[in-house]
């Protein structure tokens, strides 16, 4: 108990997505030695659950495709009458469908979505307590607790670290502009008779357009 409420307070302060992961599996699989562990994240893009760290699975590499409505749907009516959204071994096919028995297969038990802001960001997976037990009552309390708090981390992460890449990519475009602008003509050669001026102005950071006033001779240009 007293693990969890430490990671639970320390989890919060970890700003790297990776780093929300591998502690994670630091606290569950290494320091309560739960038998087996998995932190899936989810893509709503493609639709599944794709492991990104584990404990003691035999496919490291498990996906499960999953309707997020169908999930959503579930976990809101599980609310309604129930405390903890921990989905056991007997439920596994009601919500996992024929892919059920690849969790069952990795020896899980027990399966706790991420949610964050209402939406679902990831699960994590519980195999038996390090005694050979399953979780009681008091266990599932206390991991509810602790699994909401790895949530919050986790999309605080992301947020963190996609506002990283977003200033990265500024900073790339801003050099690029920069020597974009190095190539064009500093200065615009005075012809007498002729009025000239070239701007290049790019709608996004950088363009495809490009000019040059190249002198031939003396009177030619």
């Amino acid at each position: 108990k007293n693990l969890l409420v430490k990671f639970s307070n320390d989890i919060s302060g970890i700003v790297d997505y990776d780093g929300v992961i591998l502690q994670s599996k630091k606290i569950f699989a290494n320091s309560l030695k739960i038998k087996a562990f998995g932190f899936a994240v989810y893509d709503r893009k493609k639709e599944r659950l794709k492991l990104a760290a584990d404990e003691n699975f035999v496919d490291s590499e498990l996906e499960i495709p999953l309707s997020v409505k169908t999930l959503e749907d579930w976990i809101k009516g599980r609310r309604y009458y129930r405390e903890f959204l921990n989905i056991e071994r007997e439920d596994f096919e009601t919500v996992f469908g024929e892919h059920a028995p690849k969790l069952i297969h990795n020896n899980i038990f027990t399966a706790m979505p991420l949610v964050a802001r209402d939406k679902l960001i990831g699960f994590l997976f519980f195999g038996l307590k390090h005694s050979g037990a399953r979780f009681t009552d008091a266990d599932l309390e206390m991991l509810s607790a602790t699994v909401n708090q790895v949530a919050v981390a986790l999309e605080n992460a992301r947020f963190h670290n996609e506002e990283k890449e977003k200033v990265a990519m500024e900073r790339d475009f801003e050099n690029a502009r920069k020597i974009q602008r190095s190539l064009l003509p500093r200065e615009i050669p005075e012809i007498d008779g002729v009025e000239l001026f070239g701007e290049m102005i790019p709608a996004q950071w950088v363009g495809g357009d490009y000019y040059d006033i190249i002198k031939i001779s003396d009177s030619r240009f």
